[in-house]
């Protein structure tokens, strides 16, 4: 939940606006005042709450504009949105970055908040990346687990995020023994615990994991709820990967919009190039840049569909294949760790790890799997 400041012109209107956003299950209101606050509560104000929103009534613009101008110097990451706005009010000339009516229907308000907050933050992570299989099972996990592993190896700190609730495998890949959940960090993130997001990682060959518990949670999470997790989590590593469930919803779509890159992972299954387009046409429809996102054929095998016959299908070249190794990926499930690194396979995900590193750009003596895997180009 983001943590909220209400400045109403007057008690009744306070009221109002204070119930709506207790309903709307993603705001918390850390303080609602019925007036304008002088310079001193003003002050006050500012040591005590760090709010992540702040709504601002202007039935009375002097009064509004000299608190909005306060707030922003002392809150310059904090989304403001201004409520019953006058007419013709430019956004860009105030600095507000949404407005809302009193009182605003819930998809009004909803709509506000994710479009200030979203202008505020400053869009993408560039150390982000979501991978997000065509259908179940095209071994998206794998990839996502594999390649976290090479990079702790390189000794970069790197996070990642099981985001399939019901059905992550993660943990049980790497047979640990998670001390939390991405279920407990996203309940920290509604109660704003950073001591508990902490407490919910678990740290497996070097690399720190949210693992999924598969438990259902008693609300779904929101768009809210992870971005406050990736607002928390964002600046403490090198680099996050997130593996998303085939379906994004509105609360994964904070994620894959946030992200540098969102791979899109196939096999050559007719089955998985069938629903392929299916996920390209979502991830457009949540207003994610076809320039982020990039095809990843996982368990290449020459005797199937070609590169070429792909590209052709699904409308755009495919940017990086991983060859096919069920033997050594069995064997690194059972082991509970990484792939044999010298495997054709484990030197595939060494390279896409590397190629992560270096937003896209492949080692200058890459050779073999390394000068495809150079083809890769992540900024567009």
């Amino acid at each position: 939940m983001l943590n909220t400041v209400l400045i109403l012109a007057n008690e009744p209107r306070r009221r109002l606006l204070q119930a709506l956003v207790a309903e709307s299950g993603t705001l918390m209101v850390h303080t609602a005042l019925g007036h304008y606050p002088p310079v001193s509560e003003m002050q006050r104000l500012v040591r005590v709450a760090d709010p992540q929103v702040c709504f601002i009534d202007l039935t009375y613009p002097e009064e509004a504009m000299a608190f909005l101008n306060e707030a922003r110097r002392q809150w310059p990451r904090t989304a403001l949105i201004g409520v019953d706005p006058p007419e013709h009010v430019s956004l860009d000339v105030t600095g507000f970055g949404a407005y809302i009516p009193l009182p605003p229907d819930p998809d009004q308000l909803n709509e506000a908040v994710s479009r200030a907050v979203r202008r505020v933050s400053g869009g993408v992570y560039p150390q982000l990346f979501s991978f997000l299989p065509a259908k179940a099972g095209c071994g998206s996990s794998t990839v996502v687990v594999q390649t976290a592993l090479e990079l702790a190896q390189m000794g970069r700190r790197v996070l990642v995020l099981d985001c399939d609730l019901r059905s992550g495998v993660m943990s049980l890949m790497l047979k640990a023994r998670p001390d939390g959940s991405t279920q407990n960090a996203l309940y920290a993130m509604r109660a704003q615990e950073e001591h508990r997001f902490n407490a919910s990682l678990t740290t497996a060959g070097g690399a720190d994991f949210l693992f999924s518990s598969r438990s259902r949670m008693e609300r779904l999470p929101d768009w809210s709820d992870f971005h406050s997790l990736l607002e928390l989590a964002i600046p403490r590593y090198d680099l996050v990967l997130a593996d998303l469930p085939e379906l994004v919803n509105e609360a994964t779509a904070e994620v894959v919009l946030r992200s540098q890159c969102v791979f899109l992972v196939t096999t050559q299954e007719l089955l998985a190039v069938e629903l392929a387009p299916r996920r390209l046409a979502e991830l457009a429809a949540c207003g994610v840049p076809d320039s982020q996102v990039k095809l990843l054929v996982n368990r290449f095998q020459r005797q199937e569909l070609s590169v070429a016959e792909m590209a052709k299908y699904l409308g755009r070249p495919v940017a990086l294949q991983l060859p096919n190794d069920y033997a050594a990926v069995r064997r690194a499930v059972v082991a509970g760790g990484p792939v044999d690194r010298d495997s054709a396979l484990g030197k595939a995900y060494r390279q896409l790890a590397a190629s992560l590193c270096n937003r896209g750009e492949a080692p200058a003596s890459a050779s073999g799997w390394g000068a495809l895997l150079g083809k890769l180009r992540l900024a567009g």
